[in-house]
């Protein structure tokens, strides 16, 4: 190759002021396969040295799409292996298969040998597209509180570690910068992924899969995390095997091994440098001037491998490959990796800590805002004036009872609507710190549920004492502080009731049976219309507002002074049997309870209180727990019976809809189709979600916090010319040489 363009100059210079380490091979002899390295050798740690991957005949069929057929092949430890082919070739599909993140039709994988079991999770780590990090968190702060739960190492064990990826990643300049995303300014877009992959380092994995690492990089940026990955590959031993969609022609040489694939087959797998003698057996020459990777992606695409000939060697050398690879069916799970028993580092005590840990850095930031003072205390000021200082006469027993329910209304309304993202926002990051076996869903639930509740430490307060005091709702300090506890409790009822719709019911559907739900909460309480005399009284009985409210204005009002009866001449009386016209005659406050429909003692009220948030939190993790596991949700299905025959009636054409077709992510979410192959799925309905700050003081959105998604972009896939120009992607353009270009028009050679 020529001399790289000025671009690539910047990696040279980056290249030049790292410090090269001695390779493993030329410290010491590498150890058995699957053995585990002493002690001693790691600074303390033991760690399994890399795998050889190894597949064979990995079928993926989805419906009658075959998204990958009859793969087989290997990626040696020590090397870096590209995984290339055109959009919708399989790649996608056969990395998450390695992975084992969505079930194989036919076909095994194996790790030196050995069958994938769940120990393996901490030892095959496997980086996403999208960049899963949290935004508020520095570099620094998101390695720290990743390796506390994955290493289990003392403080200053964890330290060491953190700050050897850190310059093994090269991110020593922005350690202490937040990671930032697309909607928050943080690190460069290249920094951002190799933090990623810096997550997944930390464990010292012995096999690390990546899908398309260099995604909306630039090709200064994209070169740098290529050689990066190299660079770990080499120095630690590891197992890399990276999706690349299109590299230029400096990042495609900087590989060791390639895999091409085409309409789910692989057509050529070996050292880089062999695949032009591999297609010259073919019958294709690699012309000069171009970058290889372009000429392999057009004859990939433009139908000169469909040729009986060619095609019919490749099947044969696959054939030859599947038979080379030899995997034994049945073969045991891999016990030298790691016991299952061991796979959580800490103690569940140990992980809620580190989680609460994090969640409260993540979260300080927002617990006050001045937007927030104002809404609060200018919502009290309004109710306080509205009833402000009401007296003990007959006629401010109902208005008494309306402050209450105002009181405690917001404090419904705020916590049941700001947890309702609570599950979506958190699915990207639970899941993936979930499979790699970080923390037991309890911890995190527990964790996560507790510190949802900080935003509201202190704003209940200010508000409801400024309502308070000024409507005179009781001048007693018991009641008061009696009041602020069913108000706390209150909180944390609805919390848990909107957590448990967040978890059980679909996000289309969300908002729809949110609002039904409010709806019916707020008019069954027995203000607007007695219970006795509503059509459905039994609702009002399941209504956990009923309850709030009872407790709440058995406290204010029971606990208060009796009230003095009307003057019959000028206010009729309510109570003819105790206000006869006498004076000083006085409504007792039991009396005054009777009549505004409470009925239940606040320790009753407050013990069904309890016993709906205990049923609540319970539903919530049971839901979550099946929503992880992939268990059909019986919340769902429930609602999706009940909305069926609606959706049918008001759908044209009888209810079928047309489903969006798309690439699956990397998540495991479903395999990339076979390119050429049409594929329509049920795309489910969203809403766009903008930040908006929420009632309770912190950002809510239907996005997970701190999330950012890199789109694609052709400019970390560049290609470089020999002439050292960047000449974009030549995907498209039959190359000098071909066989389809003599046939090809020259409107037809370009995309």
């Amino acid at each position: 190759l020529a001399r790289p363009c000025s671009s690539v100059s910047r990696v040279q210079l980056l290249r030049s002021r790292s410090t090269r380490r001695p390779l493993p091979s030329e410290s010491r002899p590498r150890p058995p396969p699957g053995a585990m390295s002493s002690p001693s050798d790691r600074g303390g740690r033991a760690r399994t040295v890399g795998m050889t991957t190894t597949w064979s005949n990995v079928t993926v069929v989805r419906g009658e799409n075959v998204c990958l057929s009859a793969a087989s092949g290997a990626a040696k430890a020590g090397r870096l292996t590209a995984l290339m082919g055109p959009s919708g070739s399989g790649k996608t599909t056969l990395l998450t298969s390695i992975a084992h993140r969505i079930p194989l039709t036919e076909g095994a994988v194996r790790f030196d040998g050995f069958a994938w079991s769940k120990a393996l999770k901490r030892r095959v780590a496997f980086v996403e597209q999208d960049d899963v990090v949290y935004a508020e968190l520095t570099v620094r702060e998101s390695l720290t509180y990743l390796a506390r739960l994955r290493l289990g190492l003392d403080a200053a064990g964890t330290k060491a570690r953190v700050d050897e990826v850190i310059r093994q990643l090269r991110l020593d300049a922005c350690a202490d910068t937040k990671v930032g995303s697309a909607m928050q300014r943080g690190v460069s877009g290249g920094e951002r992924k190799r933090v990623c992959i810096a997550q997944e380092l930390l464990v010292e994995p012995a096999v690390i899969l990546l899908d398309e690492p260099t995604s909306g990089l630039d090709s200064s940026m994209a070169q740098i995390a290529v050689e990066v990955l190299r660079d770990i590959a080499q120095r630690s031993d590891i197992c890399i095997i990276c999706s690349i969609h299109q590299p230029s022609s400096q990042i495609f040489h900087s590989f060791d091994d390639l895999y091409l694939l085409a309409k789910g087959k692989c057509v050529y797998a070996g050292p880089v440098n062999g695949a032009p003698a591999h297609f010259s057996s073919l019958g294709l020459k690699l012309p000069g001037n171009y970058n290889p990777s372009d000429v392999y992606m057009t004859w990939c695409t433009d139908g000169s491998l469909d040729e009986p000939a060619r095609w019919d060697r490749i099947l044969a050398l696959s054939e030859e490959r599947r038979a080379a690879v030899n995997i034994v069916e049945g073969a045991e799970a891999n016990t030298l990796v790691e016991d299952t028993e061991d796979r959580y580092m800490l103690s569940w005590a140990q992980q809620a800590r580190v989680l609460l840990e994090r969640e409260w850095t993540l979260r300080k930031g927002n617990l006050f805002d001045w937007q927030q003072l104002y809404l609060h205390v200018g919502i009290s000021i309004l109710a306080g004036v509205m009833w402000f200082q009401l007296g003990y006469n007959e006629r401010y027993i109902f208005p008494r009872f309306t402050a209450v329910f105002a009181i405690q209304i917001q404090w419904v309304f705020f916590p049941f609507l700001d947890n309702l993202p609570f599950v979506p926002m958190s699915m990207l990051h639970l899941g993936k710190e979930l499979g790699v076996g970080a923390y037991r869903l309890s911890a995190w639930y527990v964790a996560k549920t507790t510190a949802a509740l900080l935003p509201y430490a202190y704003w209940p307060f200010v508000h409801s004492t400024l309502i308070y005091w000024m409507v005179n709702a009781n001048n007693d300090g018991a009641a008061y502080v009696t009041m602020l506890l069913i108000l706390y409790l209150t909180i944390i009822q609805f919390q848990s009731l909107s957590i448990m719709l967040s978890a059980g019911v679909p996000g289309p559907r969300i908002m729809t049976v949110a609002l039904l739900v409010m709806t019916a909460m707020f008019l069954f309480t027995g203000i607007f219309v007695p219970l006795a005399e509503t059509p459905l009284p039994w609702l009002g009985y399941l209504n956990p507002v009923l309850y709030t409210l009872q407790a709440m204005a058995g406290v204010v009002i029971g606990w208060g002074p009796d009230y003095q009866c009307n003057d019959g001449a000028v206010n009729a009386t309510q109570f003819p049997d105790i206000c006869t016209g006498r004076p000083d005659q006085t409504v007792p406050a039991e009396r005054a309870l009777e009549q505004m429909g409470v009925w239940a003692a606040p320790g009753e009220a407050v013990g069904v209180v309890i016993a709906f948030t205990i049923f609540f939190r319970v539903m919530a993790f049971r839901f979550l727990k099946g929503r992880m596991s992939g268990k059909p949700n019986p919340v769902a299905a429930a609602i999706g019976a009940a909305l069926a025959p609606v959706k049918k009636a008001l759908t044209p054409g009888g209810g079928k809809a047309q489903g969006g077709s798309g690439k699956a992510g990397a998540g495991g979410g479903g395999p990339e189709p076979m390119q050429g192959v049409t594929v329509q799925r049920e795309t489910p309905a969203s809403s766009p979600a903008p930040e908006a700050r929420s009632a309770s003081g912190h950002t809510s959105n239907l996005h997970a916090p701190g999330l950012s998604r890199s789109g694609r972009s052709s400019a970390g896939n560049s290609t470089h010319t020999p002439g050292g120009s960047n000449a974009g992607s030549r995907a498209g353009k039959t190359p000098p040489g071909s066989p389809a270009q003599a046939a090809a028009s020259p409107a037809a050679s370009r995309v």
